[in-house]
């Protein structure tokens, strides 16, 4: 890439030392992040159980055909 710029030597960057961190620091950075709420999408919310509706209780009898009553049997 230098050729295409016609560039013979390579430009000197200065770039900053690292810092070193002392143990103190990463704990207490790890410390300040475990403190911090989670995020509200993925809170997970416990509901109480719905009451489910009762069924009808059905006996045999209430599948016996009923009686007509005369008025309709003379229509």
């Amino acid at each position: 890439m230098f050729d295409l710029y016609n560039i013979a030597e390579k430009p000197k960057l200065d770039y900053p030392k690292p810092k070193p961190r002392s143990q103190k620091e990463i704990d207490a950075e790890k410390e300040k992040l475990a403190n911090t709420k989670k995020c509200p999408q993925k809170t997970a919310i416990d509901y109480p159980d719905l009451p489910r509706p009762e069924r009808p209780v059905f006996h045999p009898v209430d599948f016996i055909p009923k009686r007509k009553n005369e008025s309709v049997i003379r229509k």
